[in-house]
C-alpha cells in the first residue's frame, strides 16, 4: 500500500467477509427499508391529491434518509468491532437531522457540478463521500461535517474515483443476478466505504458540533 492512501481491496474483502458471516442480519435490513417504502409509496398512490398525500411522500423521503444514515453507523460500528443491531437504524433526531441537510446541501453541489460538464459533479461527490461518518461518530452538524469528509479526502481523487468504480461494478454485477444479488452487493458496499473512512479516519478533524 506504498504511495497510496488507503486499501481498497482490503476493504471490498472486508465487506465480503463480513456480509457472508452475517447475511440474514444484512438480508433483514433490505427487507426492512423496501418494506417500509414500499408501504409508503403505495400509500400514496392510493391518496388523493391532499395535505395528507404530501405528508406520506414526506415520510418516505424521510426514512430513506433514516435508513441511510442508520445504515453508515451501522457499518461504522461494525468496522470498530462493536456490535449492531437493528435499533440502530434509528438515530436521534438531531443525527437525522443533520444528515438531510448535508444530503440535500451535497446533491445539490452534485447536480450543480454535473451541470458543469459532469466531471465537477464526480469529484464533489467523491470529495463528500465520508460526511454521514462524520455525523454519527462525532455528532457532527452538516457544514462540519461536509468540511471534515472535504478535508480528509485532499489528494486522493483518483484513488476515490477506483474504488467507487469498483464498487459499481460489483452491484452492477449484483443487479445481473436478476436483482436478488443487490441484496448482497449494498450491504457489502456500505461495509466497505465504512472501512476505507476507517483506514482514513485519522487523517480527519474533529469537526464542531454547530450545524
Amino acid at each position: 500500500m506504498d504511495g497510496v492512501p488507503f486499501d481498497r481491496n482490503a476493504a471490498v474483502r472486508f465487506g465480503w467477509e463480513t456480509v457472508k458471516s452475517r447475511f440474514f442480519f444484512f438480508f433483514g435490513l433490505m427487507i426492512l427499508a423496501l418494506a417500509g417504502l414500499v408501504a409508503l409509496n403505495l400509500t400514496e398512490t392510493w391518496l388523493p391529491d391532499s395535505i395528507l398525500r404530501f405528508v406520506v411522500i414526506l415520510c418516505s423521503n424521510v426514512w430513506g434518509m433514516m435508513f441511510a444514515i442508520g445504515t453508515a453507523l451501522i457499518a461504522l460500528k461494525i468496522c470498530d468491532g462493536q456490535e449492531a443491531r437493528v435499533s440502530d437504524l434509528f438515530v436521534e433526531p438531531g443525527v437525522l437531522w443533520a444528515y438531510i441537510v448535508a444530503a440535500v446541501l451535497s446533491g445539490l453541489f452534485v447536480a450543480l457540478g454535473i451541470v458543469l460538464l459532469v466531471v465537477p459533479g464526480v469529484i464533489f461527490y467523491l470529495k463528500l463521500l465520508f460526511y454521514p461518518y462524520f455525523i454519527v461518530e462525532n455528532y457532527g452538524g452538516a457544514i462540519n461535517s461536509m468540511q471534515s469528509s472535504w478535508n480528509l479526502t485532499v489528494d486522493m481523487k483518483w484513488e476515490l474515483f477506483k474504488f467507487a468504480f469498483q464498487l459499481v461494478l460489483i452491484n452492477l454485477l449484483g443487479a445481473l443476478c436478476l436483482g436478488v444479488g443487490l441484496l448482497w452487493t449494498v450491504p457489502l458496499s456500505w461495509l466497505a466505504t465504512a472501512h476505507v473512512y476507517r483506514q482514513l479516519a485519522p487523517k480527519a478533524q474533529s469537526p464542531a458540533t454547530a450545524v
